[in-house]
């Protein structure tokens, strides 16, 4: 009985690490790589920092000027103010005295990997010198960020005439800080040590969570097995879907919409992921939110900064601006 018990356990041993062997295999002939544990090969200058510690946004730029690195070829400089916001034209201009148009988003509009007079916002603001066009967009910014910033650039009873929304469909998982999100963003840590606030729906009520830190722990050998790695993003996957994302941003950006609304300010909210177009474009008509998209289809050559980086390249940037500034003349 004991012979044949562990002539059971050897086969279907022997058969388990068959099958783990061929699905790691698999795996990585589609490409499909552990869970890497090194960091971004990004190098910023001077200091090897760019962001610092906020306690409301979990983080924030650092104000000066910063060579950036991709991959030790690709180079971009950008330029924040001290206030830590991207600038959107040459710092000595004179731009306080001017009605404000507050730009709020993500990467895409702070204009990572590409220069200062390459990002969308500063486009805008050439195309509108008789307004001032504020950079609110910053790596790794979700709605929730967009909300918490609006709450506190009001709070200085400074009143923009209009406030884009820069939306993207893949906001919605940073404004739950899902698993799979902290498994994105964990490795960007050495640039600055990050938090990050998060939203729930508790008793029906949207429920702002104090800023966690950005973390993600890895299984046991995740980061040097595919297959490892590829089943704890999919635990991750079934975690996530408990939390339903969409609800909570559609909370996060009616917030917004009676924030403005209160200040009279009109909300303008821009798509700019060509993913979700409709479901935004139809939650704003519904919720009498004036609403353009100026989506750019990434996919096609010479869209992003590939392939040193997957983030709109100054092409999309002017794509981006053009179509902002016709609505946005429209608009004035």
């Amino acid at each position: 009985m004991i012979k044949k018990l562990k002539y059971y356990i050897l086969s279907y041993s022997i058969i388990f690490l068959i099958g783990a062997f061929i699905g790691e295999g698999v795996l990585r002939y589609k490409g499909i790589q552990p869970l890497g544990s090194d960091q971004p090969a990004i190098k910023v200058s001077p200091g090897d920092r760019y962001f610092k510690t906020d306690s409301v946004l979990g983080y924030h730029h650092l104000a000066g000027k910063f060579e950036v690195t991709l991959k030790e070829t690709y180079q971009f400089t950008t330029t924040h103010n001290e206030a830590g916001l991207r600038i959107t034209a040459p710092l000595e201009a004179e731009k306080d005295s001017l009605p404000q148009i507050w730009i709020m988003g993500c990467s895409f509009t702070h204009g990572w990997s590409v220069n200062d007079d390459e990002t969308y916002p500063w486009l805008v603001q050439k195309e509108l010198p008789a307004y001032n066009v504020v950079n609110f967009g910053m790596n790794g910014l979700g709605t929730i960020h967009a909300l918490l910033q609006l709450e506190r650039a009001l709070k200085t009873g400074n009143l923009p005439k209009k406030v884009v929304l820069a939306y993207a469909g893949f906001h919605k998982e940073r404004n739950t800080f899902s698993n799979a999100r902290r498994r994105a963003v964990a490795r960007w840590n050495f640039l600055g040590s990050l938090t990050q606030p998060y939203a729930r729906i508790e008793n029906d009520e949207l429920v702002i969570k104090k800023a966690d830190k950005v973390e993600y722990r890895s299984w046991w050998l995740a980061e040097q097995s595919s297959l490892i790695s590829f089943i704890q993003a999919k635990v991750d996957g079934i975690k996530d879907k408990k939390i339903d994302q969409t609800a909570i941003t559609d909370q996060l950006l009616l917030k917004i919409k009676t924030l403005t609304d209160q200040h009279n300010i009109e909300l303008i909210i821009a798509n700019i992921w060509m993913d979700g177009e409709t479901e935004i474009a139809n939650f704003c008509k519904k919720n009498q939110i004036t609403f353009t998209n100026i989506a750019v289809d990434l996919s096609k050559y010479g869209r992003t900064n590939m392939p040193y980086d997957g983030h709109p390249s100054a092409k999309t940037h002017q794509m981006y601006a053009n179509e902002l500034t016709d609505f946005l003349k429209k608009a004035l």
